[in-house]
């Protein structure tokens, strides 16, 4: 699957709400956190997607709308050589090594 394709797999993905959570893992070495977790949450009845990032042992969490979630999903998967994404009915596991 090329980056292109699993961008709109997770674009169709989250437009659809059938996302359960994304894994981000196995670091690049100039990687600034150690593992990304991305998952929908709902906040007084809207939509976010909510980012648990792992650094030394310690995890930091952001909500974000929408409207710049494509680009921080395709920064942050940029720097993590897999990527597993649990779907409702379906899991994927990408991986830049084959």
């Amino acid at each position: 699957m090329t980056a292109k394709e699993a961008m709109e797999l997770l674009e169709s993905l989250i437009q659809t709400k059938k996302l359960i959570k994304i894994v981000l893992s196995d670091k690049e070495a100039d990687a600034e956190w150690d593992k990304v977790l991305i998952r929908p949450v709902k906040i007084k009845e809207q939509d976010f997607m909510q980012f648990e990032k792992f650094k030394n042992n310690k995890s930091y969490h952001f909500n974000m709308e929408a409207a710049c979630l494509y680009e921080e999903i395709s920064i942050s998967v940029k720097q993590f050589k897999q990527a597993y994404i649990h779907a409702e009915g379906k899991d994927y596991h990408l991986s830049r090594n084959g």
